[in-house]
C-alpha cells in the first residue's frame, strides 16, 4: 500500500507537533493537519491522503463516516489519549476505522499500523498486538 500524504486531524496541538515531527523526520512520509472536520473535508478533496488519521474526541462517531465518504479508500485510523477505555477497539471497529491508536503509543505503533494496512491481517489479529504494546 502506498500510504501518500497522511492527514492528521486533531485539535491537540502537542499530539500534532509530535505526530508530525515522527512522521516526517523518521519516516519520511507527508503529512498535512487540520485542527477541525471542515478543515479536513478541504484537505481531503484537494490532496487526496492515503492514510488518514483521526482524534476520536473531535466528534468521531459523526464525522467518520463523511470522511470515508469523501476518500473511501482511505484507510481511517482513530487516535485517543483515553487510556482507560477497554471498549475503544470495539468501538474503533463498529465506527468502521480501518485501525486504532493511543496517542501515547503513537510512535511505536504507527509502524505496526502501516504493516497491518499493507498486508490486510484482521482486526483481532491487529487488537491482539495492539493490546500486548500496552
Amino acid at each position: 500500500m502506498d500510504s501518500g500524504t497522511i492527514l492528521i486531524i486533531d485539535d491537540n496541538i502537542e499530539f500534532l507537533a509530535e505526530a508530525m515531527a515522527f512522521l516526517i523526520n523518521e519516516l519520511k512520509l507527508k503529512v498535512l493537519c487540520s485542527f477541525t472536520i471542515e478543515e479536513a473535508e478541504v484537505k481531503i478533496k484537494k490532496n487526496k491522503p492515503g492514510i488518514i488519521i483521526l482524534d476520536l474526541g473531535i466528534n468521531a462517531v459523526d464525522k467518520l463516516s463523511a470522511l470515508k465518504d469523501l476518500r473511501p479508500e482511505a484507510p481511517v485510523i482513530l487516535v485517543t489519549s483515553d487510556c482507560d477505555n477497554d471498549d475503544y477497539p470495539e468501538l474503533s471497529k463498529e465506527m468502521g476505522a480501518d485501525a486504532y491508536c493511543l496517542k501515547y503509543k503513537f510512535k511505536s505503533a504507527f509502524p505496526k499500523l502501516l504493516k497491518y494496512l499493507e498486508t490486510g491481517l484482521n482486526f483481532a489479529t491487529y487488537r491482539k498486538e495492539m493490546y500486548l504494546m500496552k
